[in-house]
């Protein structure tokens, strides 16, 4: 009975066997001057910013290439943000407001993968992540989006709610809509967990026992 409930209770152990969505994005920026400085911006937003709907929201942003060009200087973060742009960058709505700033030097391309919890807000307005490229005055290259993203994921259901847009006609650089591709990974079956149970339970026994 206690080999049973150890098994049990490491199942609770085990978040990274957890079902979830992976987005790969890409953009072409080789209409961007490979000398000029740039920004990412990754901005999430908290949907309400009430007290009962902050801190229930994660973004990891990780495997970031530049194709052939290069960030540059350390990133700035508002509300919680933190990481780098060669280890990754996580965003949690610890506050309405939220946002990843990374200066770079453009190549031919821009790729990234975005991984994140999906909890709906109760107060009816979603959490949402953007992602915008700004000019060396920080100012959004104009884009055919509500405010000049070129890519957001809203998490207002299941699955979240996933939007591309290009530059505009206005803006002095001509920057296709990204490609996004979801990867599902699958909730394992119940054979797969208590496999990695029975696992976790030996290992902490092996710990355990006397030398």
């Amino acid at each position: 009975m206690r080999t049973i409930s150890l098994i049990l209770f490491s199942l609770v152990l085990l978040p990274a066997l957890q079902a979830g969505t992976i987005y790969s994005v890409s953009l072409n920026t080789a209409a961007l001057p490979s000398g000029g400085t740039f920004y990412l911006d990754f901005q999430f937003f908290d949907g309400s910013g009430l007290p009962s709907d902050l801190n229930n929201n994660a973004v990891t942003i990780s495997n970031l290439a530049l194709g052939g060009g290069a960030a540059t200087g350390v990133p700035a973060f508002t509300g919680g943000g933190a990481g780098d742009a060669t280890t990754g960058f996580t965003l949690n709505d610890t506050q309405f407001f939220n946002e990843v700033l990374q200066a770079f030097h453009p190549g031919s391309f821009v790729t990234f993968e975005v991984s994140l919890t999906t909890a709906v807000d109760p107060g009816g307005t979603p959490d949402q992540l953007s992602f915008a490229i700004l000019d060396s005055s920080l100012l959004e290259l104009p884009t055919n989006g509500v405010a000049n993203e070129l890519f957001s994921i809203t998490l207002d259901g299941s699955p979240p709610s996933v939007a591309t847009y290009s530059t505009a006609s206005g803006s002095p650089y001509a920057i296709a809509a990204p490609s996004v591709q979801q990867t599902d990974i699958p909730e394992p079956g119940t054979g797969a967990l208590l496999a990695a149970a029975l696992g976790a339970f030996l290992l902490a026994k092996r710990v355990r026992a006397p030398a």
